[in-house]
């Protein structure tokens, strides 16, 4: 069997500096090249591409080696149709343009002969799959490393089996270098904290999770508090998967123009309308009925069964003209409701673990430190207020739980409801403006079962979002190109207090005791009175599971908005495609938490010293844990936040992201390409809106001695000397921190094919060899070339550089490719670019007539700087060339 050789392709990039970019791409760029039938340039000729969906339409004229480069497309499918006077026109259609892609057409369009009949405007070929035979296959135009989803993969592929929600982030795992985020207890959503949210969507080139630039339609869809996606509890995506027209992550690599974070670059895009009504009507069910059991779904307990739990999913999305191939529109709403419970496990002490240890009657009897002290007996093993604390934790009722006989199993409520609408309008002015409009809004609300896996700290969360974008682009000329972005989100996101769990607790309980004689007389004798405990936020006794809602995380509420606006030039010149623009965001985040303004009781292991008064050395020291310190109400610590007046701790905080960047896309001759560009951007230094951040810093409004019945002078010496080693430590600060304005980081990448452009697939040119191998009557690119195919004759052309002498030469004459053959090629290449012409060599061709001994090479390039221009006297090894 022949030996197949496989093109080479080489992407090496270098990234200097920070990358923390902040445009991206929402795009894709076409390129291509309009040649005479006599495979001439075309300068002047009139190029224009209309959108298959909503007839919108761009167009542009070639420049002077008859090129074309339309920036700024929307991703989808289009007819490319060039006409020029003294020629008839010609069109491909369905010619699909990738978002944040460079896209060549190849091979050119090539116009007909004047008087001959030109394609009908809008009409398709024989099977409207021109425009995918004409599309590169492999990417030589940069070197970054990305993963498209177009639109009939993101509606077919299966969505949901990792997430429980439909949403993109599984998409991504598709994508080499991606890989899920770690796990965090608790639900997924904007994490808060430690068993809340994720730590993010997914993880790229071992990357955090957080370390990822979202993006829909280009505009800005980030968390800035938390760094995951703008989002709710249950709604886990911005746009409902039916309503994105495709979704691109770039993982390595990008230019200069896109960045913000290091991770990775993920931008959807959503779906516009066409010339005709259409529409979507759908649904999904999902029920624990149907499925297996979790075989974490421990049996028994509280629930018996597995836990119950029922998704159901349904929307729509519906589009169409307002004016026709002028104004659509497309709109889309989906609804999420979920309803379960789960059952979740705690340890608890049990019934003989809450005596004091474990004696069947606890008293408190004189001591000669206490002449007052209160003595008494009790046939409940634990003192009344200790009691009144362990009676906050439920006793054990799973034995065969994972806590053994402490487990107390509880089925909690995890229900939630979600919606997402979404209203986008696109209008064109004229060939070169078009306006595109977006509005999102989603709204939120689900119930979090436990936080920190505590007794009674289930809590509700609310979650609201918006986002509007406004995305203009325009044709200044033929070769200049610009699209200018503003954008608005806001997130709205509270945990209310729920009824079985609130923020403040206090139990009391009633008890039994007898009191003994006192030394001063007092006889004594049963009483029966109630021991209350102070109002508690959270209490922690070893070795046992919490109860109540962290104190250290809520209560909380945020409020966030970015104003985005962006700008984005591009200008064609030559060989040089560059770019540049600016990205401006201004942030406000509004948040409160106040942290630790409940109070937290803990009772902490501890030692205990049993003292012999009679024989000292026989004292002992052993072991106490927590729930012994509790049962007689000795607590180890109690954190609470002491203020001056009303808890406040609301923080407005203020700044502003701004970058620039300079990016050349440089078409070597004939090869590689280069990406050269650099950016600059200055983020100012966060500033609390009312100072109170800045008064922290500065020290300003120290209590004043004398204000408390505690001060003295030593008190008040040892404040002022703390106070004044921590104005040393700051500096004379008066921020949180201080600005970094040199921030530049430069870029240079480069991609190219090692053996030239092949466009073509490899598994297709070996299906093609295997069929033909059976003969060997003639030639397999004599063959290929006469099946007529737009498909075949791009295998034709690619085989020289794929299979060796032998698979392309007739074997009836013997004759094969030699070196000499190669460096004729090379020659000829020569001899063109000492002519003038700015031969690439992209497709190399076997021309079906032999010329003298042997096949004469040919090349027709692809690109704005491939058309060929004989210019010299056919003569010699020139007139084999041409």
């Amino acid at each position: 069997m022949s030996r197949i050789r496989l093109s080479l392709v080489l992407t090496i990039a270098i990234g200097l500096g920070p990358f923390q970019a902040m445009a991206q791409t929402t795009s894709g760029t076409l390129v291509g090249v309009v040649l005479d039938p006599s495979s001439l340039a075309v300068a002047g000729a009139i190029v224009s591409v209309t959108n298959e969906v909503n007839g919108n339409r761009r167009s542009t004229q070639t420049i002077t080696d008859g090129s074309y480069r339309i920036p700024f497309m929307p991703p989808g499918r289009y007819t490319i149709r060039a006409s020029s006077p003294g020629f008839s026109d010609n069109q491909i259609t369905g010619f699909p343009v990738p978002l944040n892609s460079t896209t060549n057409l190849v091979p050119p369009i090539t116009l007909g002969a004047a008087g001959t009949a030109a394609p009908p405007a809008g009409a398709s070929t024989a099977a409207d799959t021109e425009g995918d035979e004409r599309a590169p296959v492999v990417n030589t135009n940069d070197a970054t490393r990305r993963g498209n989803f177009a639109i009939e993969q993101v509606h077919s592929l299966p969505l949901g089996g990792t997430t429980e929600t439909r949403t993109f982030d599984e998409l991504a795992l598709l994508v080499p270098g991606v890989a899920p985020a770690p796990y965090v207890p608790g639900v997924r959503g904007p994490g808060v904290g430690f068993g809340i949210g994720t730590a993010g969507q997914f993880a790229v080139n071992g990357l955090r999770a957080r370390s990822n630039n979202f993006t829909v339609d280009g505009s800005d869809n980030n968390d800035p508090d938390v760094g995951v996606r703008r989002q709710g509890f249950v709604s886990l995506v911005p746009q409902s998967i039916e309503s994105v027209q495709e979704f691109q992550l770039s993982t390595l690599l990008w230019d200069a123009e896109a960045g913000r974070n290091v991770g990775s670059q993920v931008n959807a895009v959503s779906r516009s309308g066409g010339n005709t009504f259409h529409g979507t009507l759908y649904g999904f069910f999902t029920d624990s009925r149907l499925s297996a059991r979790n075989a974490f779904d421990f049996t028994g307990g509280a629930s018996q069964d597995e836990n119950p739990y029922t998704r159901a999913q349904a929307g729509f999305v519906f589009g169409g003209p307002i004016v026709e191939d002028r104004t659509q529109f497309f709109a889309s709403f989906e609804h999420i409701e979920l309803h379960g419970s789960i059952e979740q496990h705690f340890s608890t002490p049990s019934l003989a673990e809450r005596r004091f240890l474990g004696v069947p009657r606890f008293g408190v009897v004189h001591s000669p430190l206490f002449q007052d002290a209160l003595n008494y007996v009790t046939d409940e093993g634990t003192s009344p207020i200790g009691a009144a604390v362990l009676g906050n934790y439920p006793l054990p009722n799973n034995p065969g739980g994972p806590y053994g006989v402490n487990t107390y199993s509880e089925v909690l409520p995890a229900d939630g409801r979600g919606d997402i609408l979404s209203v986008k309008v696109n209008h064109s002015f004229n060939e070169d403006n078009e306006l595109a409009v977006r509005y999102n809004f989603g709204d939120d609300n689900r119930t979090l079962p436990s936080v920190n896996r505590a007794i009674r700290s289930t809590i509700g969360v609310e979650t609201r979002t918006q986002n509007l974008s406004v995305i203009f682009d325009s044709a200044l000329s033929a070769t200049v190109f610009n699209q200018a972005r503003f954008s608005f989100g806001r997130t709205n996101l509270q945990f209310p207090e729920f009824a079985t769990s609130p923020f403040l607790f206090e139990s009391a309980v009633t008890s039994n005791v007898l009191f003994l004689p006192s030394p001063d007389g007092s006889p004594g004798g049963p009483l029966t009175f109630t021991a209350t405990t102070t109002p508690i936020g959270e209490l922690i006794v070893e070795p046992y599971s919490p109860v109540g809602v962290d104190v250290r995380t809520f209560p909380q509420g945020r409020v966030n908005n970015v104003f985005q606006m962006a700008d984005t030039v591009a200008w064609t010149m030559g060989h040089h495609s560059l770019k540049a623009g600016g990205d401006v965001r201004r942030l406000q985040l509004n948040s409160f938490q106040d942290r630790n303004y409940r109070p937290q009781v803990v009772y902490n292991n501890g030692l205990r010293l049993d003292i012999d008064e009679d024989n000292p050395a026989a004292s002992q020291i052993s072991y106490l844990t927590g729930v012994q310190l509790a049962t007689i109400g000795l607590p180890s610590s109690i954190f609470q936040t002491l203020t001056a007046g009303v808890p406040n701790s609301t923080i407005g905080l203020r700044y502003w992201e701004m970058a620039g960047f300079v990016n050349d896309s440089v078409a070597g001759a004939p090869e590689p390409d280069a990406d050269l560009g650099v950016r600059y951007e200055f983020n100012t230094v966060p500033a609390e809106v009312n100072s109170r951040i800045e008064n922290a810093i500065d020290l300003t409004n120290l209590p004043v001695a004398g204000g408390s019945q505690f001060d003295s002078e030593a008190a008040t010496n040892a404040f002022m000397l703390s106070a004044g080693q921590y104005d040393r430590l700051l500096a004379d600060r008066t921020s949180i921190y201080d600005d970094d304005p040199n921030n530049f980081a430069p870029h240079f990448g480069f991609a190219g094919s090692a053996v030239g452009r092949a466009h073509v697939d490899s598994r297709r040119i070996r299906s093609v060899v295997r069929r033909d191998s059976r003969s060997r009557r003639q030639p397999v690119a004599q063959r290929l070339s006469d099946r007529g195919t737009a498909q075949h004759r791009a295998v034709a052309a690619a085989l020289p550089l794929f299979l060796p002498a032998a698979a392309v030469a007739t074997r009836v004459r013997k004759r094969r490719w030699t070196r000499a053959a190669v460096r004729r090629a090379r020659d000829c290449q020569s001899v063109r670019r000492r002519a003038g012409g700015l031969c690439r060599g992209l497709w190399p061709r076997l021309s079906p007539q032999p010329r003298g001994r042997g096949a004469r090479l040919h090349a027709s390039g692809q690109g704005p700087r491939d058309a060929l221009r004989p210019t010299m006297a056919p003569h010699g090894r020139a007139r084999d060339c041409w």
